[in-house]
């Protein structure tokens, strides 16, 4: 059935429309069985702590961690670390935040490019944002970059392709890389729950569906998939290039542990690989303050955001 007729239709379910794609209304073709299939796919996920923080300056700990299953076995694991410094920098009376990354001896590795502090993947533009949500940005820039240094053509992230930064946004222009979303604010244009919506629309015991959206420029493109037979979850699948319908059917191979039944294994463990605990955060505090000469200068900038924290105690 063509697609611009279905695109006419004023009367018919579709996704909510966005500026980012065009809606295309539902068919129940566009239900697609997965199937049983062998293959490679990397997963890569990270991980952070803050170390300390201020108004103008952040120092975090970010690591990085890839694990590769073939056929559905851990063939690999690899993870890479680093330090992150975001300090302020004021350019024709324009703030920026300008993020730098050295090794755990705090030796410098590179510089990273600068983010206006209010550009709108971090404020609303009317008050700068939060030092600490650089952090984030990075660590999604770095999570890619680790992409590059891998042997596979399967990449699989946790989150959201989908970015308002420019930075992610060319980072992502020339890979074929899918992102899995544990939660998702997909609504139909009836105002129901996109997922709820298609499960029950759909007649499979395991499925996806697409297409569901046209997207517009550089957007990513999305897939709604029901991974195993018995899970309760329904989750979002984004693309941003070529559409490879085996990458479905081996996510849902992988997808198989009762611990997070039809939600792909090798998330749950690269996050695992990723996480930075909280005794690893003392470490990092004591290490790096007893390198520092003027500890009561630090005091003072920490001081210009910690405020609530003090609150928090006294409640």
């Amino acid at each position: 059935m063509d697609i611009n007729n279905f695109l006419e239709k004023e009367d018919s379910v579709s996704i909510i429309s966005s500026p980012n794609y065009q809606s295309i209304p539902f068919q129940d073709e566009n239900f697609h069985n997965i199937q049983n299939v062998d293959g490679e796919l990397t997963f890569i996920d990270g991980g952070n702590t803050e170390i300390f923080s201020s108004l103008n300056f952040n120092l975090s700990f970010i690591r990085i961690a890839a694990c590769t299953y073939e056929n559905n076995k851990l063939k690999e694991m690899k993870k890479e670390e680093h330090l992150i410094l975001i300090t302020t920098k004021v350019i024709d009376n324009v703030l920026y935040y300008k993020p730098s990354l050295f090794n755990s001896e705090f030796q410098l590795i590179k510089e990273l490019d600068k983010i206006n502090a209010k550009d709108p993947s971090i404020s609303n533009g009317v008050i700068y944002g939060e030092i600490s949500k650089v952090v984030d940005i990075t660590r999604r820039l770095l999570e890619i970059e680790f992409s590059n240094k891998l042997n596979s053509q399967n990449i699989v992230l946790d989150g959201n392709l989908k970015s308002d930064n420019e930075l992610i946004k060319q980072a992502l222009k020339n890979k074929n890389i899918y992102a899995i979303s544990k939660t998702n604010r997909l609504f139909t244009n009836t105002g129901d729950a996109l997922t709820v919506y298609l499960n029950k629309k759909s007649n499979k015991d395991k499925w996806f569906y697409h297409p569901l959206i046209i997207p517009n420029g550089d957007e990513p493109n999305i897939i709604i998939a029901k991974l195993h037979e018995a899970s309760k979850y329904i989750f979002k699948i984004e693309f941003n290039h070529e559409y490879n319908p085996e990458i479905i059917n081996i996510l849902s191979k992988n997808s198989v542990d009762p611990v997070f039944l039809g939600y792909p294994y090798g998330l749950v463990m690269v996050d695992k690989l990723a996480r930075v605990t909280n005794n690893e955060k003392e470490y990092f505090k004591i290490k790096y303050l007893s390198k520092l000469k003027n500890q009561e200068e630090l005091t003072q900038y920490l001081n210009t955001i910690n405020a609530h924290e003090i609150l928090d105690n006294i409640l």
